[in-house]
């Protein structure tokens, strides 16, 4: 794994997540990674979704999640 990313909720909707998406992505490659994986389900921001697929990202698998209550 070459790193996980999280925005913080006060950085939300100022590009950020875009930006190190993209990062990440040259890096991987720089490091001669062949594939790079997403895993997200229905409880991320509501945006990871699009951002990911505007990357040139594919969905592999979609399922949604229930958030427990307690």
């Amino acid at each position: 794994m070459v790193g996980k990313q999280k925005i913080f909720e006060e950085y939300f909707g100022k590009k950020l997540g875009g930006f190190l998406l993209s990062e990440l992505i040259k890096k991987s490659f720089l490091l001669n990674v062949k594939r790079v994986w997403v895993h997200t389900c229905s409880l991320d921001h509501k945006y990871a979704l699009k951002n990911y697929l505007s990357r040139g990202m594919k969905i592999f698998k979609s399922e949604i999640v229930k958030k427990e209550t307690a």
